[in-house]
């Protein structure tokens, strides 16, 4: 565990877990939504500058997890996770306005430690914020942990939301042109907008400028020297609190 900064409880405060594969980020916000604390637990440990801190809200999100969307309403949501990722998998939900997450749910220890958490997914959180924005078409996607997430939008319909396996920006660059080109997406008049570091950003920038139209970053306000991983964690963190 890797402790980023020191920490005196208040009772304003807010905490976000964001849990990922290989690292659970826990960030507390103070009541001006300003980073106050942030460590990162590779062994999943609880930090114990937090065990007896009270919070307003708690937030945990489940970052990166296998998933698959479903109609809302159904009773058994198994087998349209098991289609795509077999049935040796614990598996938990999650509603939006227009579906069912249905995603792999890995244990947690430090759960018993969190008094009423929000559990909620990367999924849902970016499909809420990207429908906030409206536009017409639009595709947003994250590149992180050797994984690339993609949403996208046709005609103000929401269309897709995926993850693929992508270890460099060759298959970065191929799933995302693949799903431009199967929803037949306007090229030059698509909101193509990334999450991620000011540095990918300049890169991804570059490798799509000839096919798409110029590359927002949607988080803006970046602190220097951080990690993917980390500006992705703040962006959704800002996005539940």
């Amino acid at each position: 565990m890797s402790e980023l900064l020191s920490y005196h409880n208040a009772l304003s405060d807010r905490l976000v877990v964001s849990h990922f594969p290989s690292c659970i980020l826990f960030t507390v916000y103070n009541k001006d939504l300003e980073h106050k604390y942030q460590t990162i637990s590779v062994d999943r440990s609880f930090p114990a500058p937090l065990v007896d801190a009270i919070f307003s809200e708690t937030h945990v999100l489940r970052m990166l997890n296998k998933f698959s969307l479903a109609p809302l309403g159904e009773h058994d949501y198994s087998s349209h996770f098991s289609i795509n990722f077999g049935t040796d998998h614990s598996i938990a939900t999650q509603d939006s306005e227009l579906f069912t997450i249905v995603y792999e749910d890995t244990p947690a220890e430090y759960t018993h430690q969190l008094v009423n958490p929000h559990v909620t997914t990367d999924i849902d959180i970016l499909y809420r914020f990207a429908s906030q924005r409206g536009y017409a078409n639009g595709l947003y996607f994250y590149h992180v942990e050797n994984q690339v997430t993609i949403q996208a939008w046709k005609n103000g319909q929401f269309f897709l939301a995926n993850r693929y396996a992508a270890e460099n920006e060759d298959e970065l660059f191929y799933y995302v042109m693949l799903v431009v080109d199967q929803l037949e997406l306007p090229p030059a008049d698509i909101h193509f907008s990334v999450i991620g570091t000011k540095q990918q950003h300049t890169s991804y920038h570059l490798l799509f400028n000839k096919y798409l139209s110029p590359l927002h970053l949607c988080n803006r306000e970046q602190v220097e020297g951080t990690t993917d991983t980390i500006e992705l964690a703040h962006f959704f963190g800002k996005c539940v609190l």
